[in-house]
Order: C-alpha cells, then structure tokens, then sequence
C-alpha cells in the first residue's frame, strides 16, 4: 500500500505514526518530559498487617528509618552530632509509627517529650547504612547492658569494682556481671531485668560544677525516670509525672532505640529546624510530614517554616 506525495497522503502518514507512538507511550512508561516521568507518584504500596509492623520494629535491623526531635536554645548552633559530646548513645523513634502526618505535639508526646516554646525543635530522620558504625538496637534492659559493656570496655576497670572506683568502673561491672536469664513467669524476668536497671539508675556520676550528680543511665544514654527497659517510650511523660503500672502499660505505644551518638552524616541523616512561636500553640498543633524532613533537610539543620 502506498500513500500519494502530497499534503493529504502527508497528513495520513503523521497521524498513523502519532497513533502508533501514542500507544506505546500508554504501555510504557508515559509520554512527557523525563522530569514530568520521574515525578509522577509511586504506586501504593501493599498494606501490611499492623502485627507484622510492630513484630519487625522489634529488630532494628529491619527498621533502618530512625527519627529524633530535641530542643536547642536559638543561641547554639544546629546540632552536629545525634546528642550531647557526653553521651554515647541517643534514643530515636521508628519513623513509620509517626507517619502518616501528626501534629508536632504528638510527635514529641509519643517519644515522652516536654515542650520548650523558646527553643527550636530540630527533627531529625536518619537512615544509616550497613557498615556506618550507627549501631542501632532496641532500648531494652538487657541491650542497655551489653552497649555500656562494649562502652567503656577497654579502660582498665577492674571488677569487682574497688571501694574508690569512678561511677563509670561501678556502671561497667554491673553490666558485666548481668545475665538475662530465661524464666518461667514472664514476670519473674521483668523484675530481674528492671531491678538491675534501677541500680544502674543508683550510680551517680558528678556533673560539672560538682556539687550536682546525674544518674549514670542519664549522663551518658539520656534515659531518665519514665524509662522501662522494654523497648517502648511512654508517651506524654515528658513533665516526669508520677506514673502508675496502668499509665506506663497503657502508654507504652512507639517503640525506642539507642543509636550511637556518631555525626550526623555517618548516621546519613537529614535534619530540620522549627522556630519558636509567639503562640506556642501554634507550632505545637502544626502538622509535619515526616518526609518534609528528608526532603527539605540536610545535615546543616535548616529552618524551615511550619507547615
């Protein structure tokens, strides 16, 4: 079959050879520019039971998406490090149990935060690669007790502790003599457990000036009195309220882990800053997306406008 040279026969060739791209741009990858293909949204993905979330959050190794807030007064410079030069671990949240987008209120009341309007409130989401050194584990008792092991292993301590031994010799040897051992009743391994956390939380290491004292748990890992040892946060423990056995059970929703506290760029994470507000209501009930901070974030810490 052939088509006459003029225009009409023109005209024909161009529509069947539009027709025929446009087809394979339908089932292919679409038709536009290569920006406008890459943009175009990733198919939902496949729901999974809400057991099987929490059954993985339990292994930190599966986790891999790690998120922090804290509160730096505006006269310090954007955090570099995932905590304090004290400490040796920090805790994180899993990302996926904030998300979809909760209020910043929620978001620093699951992980038992209290808020500091005047303060900025830097979100960090960090994602460290095999290999990095980050180290993640769940916050339980007896991981707490094989990370300061490995901690302040190396320094010469001797154990059993002599009578003039450092907080840190005291810490260590209790650690090392820990042994999480199976029982029966699941109880009878819980009070073994948290009664070795709560002499941990006994040992009290002089801060500067050094008439004030910090219990060890808290110098150096930043867990204070809401801390359990079972792996979760209590949520809305933030102000260190008394707490019953029925608030902590009931409270206990956002699992937690220790990470160690290494750069911001070895734990490959993206950081942003949010500024105190005349209301403090007003960032407090401002929704984030948990992505906005990998998006807009770096490892500068930018302010960004709320949301």
């Amino acid at each position: 079959m052939s088509y006459p040279n003029g225009p009409f026969g023109r005209n024909l060739i161009g529509a069947a050879l539009g027709g025929i791209i446009a087809i394979l741009c339908l089932v292919s990858f679409g038709c536009g520019s290569p920006e406008r293909a890459l943009a175009e949204p990733l198919p939902t993905p496949t729901p999974v039971a809400p057991a099987i979330t929490v059954q993985n959050s339990r292994d930190a190794t599966i986790t891999g998406d790690f998120l922090r807030f804290l509160y730096v007064p505006p006269i310090y410079p954007p955090p570099t490090k995932l905590g304090t030069s004290a400490k040796k671990r920090v805790f994180f949240q899993a990302s996926q149990f904030l998300a979809p987008p909760l209020t910043v209120g929620q978001d620093i009341s699951f992980p038992g935060l209290a808020d500091s309007p005047d303060q900025i409130l830097y979100a960090l989401r960090c994602q460290p690669i095999p290999g990095s050194g980050v180290d993640p584990i769940l916050a339980t008792w007896p991981n707490v007790f094989q990370a300061v092991v490995e901690d302040f292993g190396g320094q010469g301590f001797t154990c059993p502790p002599p009578s003039d031994a450092s907080p840190e010799n005291v810490a260590y040897c209790q650690a090392v003599a820990f042994e999480d051992t199976a029982k029966s009743y699941a109880d009878d391994a819980l009070i073994h457990a948290l009664t070795a956390g709560m002499q941990l939380f006994a040992i009290m290491v002089p801060v500067p000036p050094p008439t004030n004292f910090s219990p060890f748990p808290s110098y150096y890992y930043g867990a204070y009195a809401p801390f359990t040892g079972l792996g979760y946060a209590v949520n809305g423990s933030g102000d260190n309220h008394k707490l019953s056995a029925a608030d902590i059970g009931r409270n206990m929703i956002v699992p937690e882990y220790l990470l160690k506290n290494v750069t911001l760029g070895q734990a490959n994470c993206h950081c942003i800053g949010l500024a105190p507000t005349t209301d403090p209501n007003t960032r407090l009930s401002a929704s984030l997306d948990i992505d906005l901070i990998w998006k807009e974030g770096s490892v500068s810490c930018p302010v960004v406008p709320l949301p």
